[in-house]
């Protein structure tokens, strides 16, 4: 009975490395990790904006994440991550934004500072993280 668990489990371990194996879907994954930071980081400022009476600046925030929400669906399905996975990933995401701000929009410029530009090149430019990723991905084979 042991030696049937050590192959199943080795079956299942070789399975799950030979499918991170692909440069395409390791790139797909790291991008996507990128964007639903980024929707997170979005969706926050989005909501103090709200909070703060600026209902334009948290409109163009609140359709940036929708932006980077869409390609952060594609890269997931690329990269084949379950439902599951990629909302747990958001969670994640919106938890480690709350820490970073201290729990107030009174400290949003925490969030700004590590991750404005690289979210608004994410917004503006999509396919071309992608592509970074997938040219770090091809230089390590």
């Amino acid at each position: 009975m042991g030696k049937k668990l050590a192959a199943i489990v080795l079956c299942v371990c070789l399975t799950v490395v030979s499918a991170h194996a692909d440069p395409a879907v390791n790139a797909a994954n790291n991008a996507h990790y990128e964007f639903t930071t980024c929707h997170a980081y979005f969706s926050v400022v989005s909501g103090c904006a709200a909070l703060s009476k600026y209902p334009k600046t948290a409109k163009l925030y609140e359709r940036a994440a929708d932006h980077v929400l869409e390609y952060m669906l594609v890269l997931g399905e690329k990269a084949n991550l379950s439902e599951d996975a990629m909302l747990s990933r958001t969670k994640l995401s919106i938890r480690e934004m709350g820490k970073l701000a201290a729990g107030g929009c009174q400290n949003i410029s925490s969030l700004t500072v590590r991750f404005a530009d690289r979210c608004k090149r994410a917004a503006e430019e999509p396919a071309k993280i992608y592509e970074e990723y997938l040219i770090k991905e091809h230089q390590k084979n």
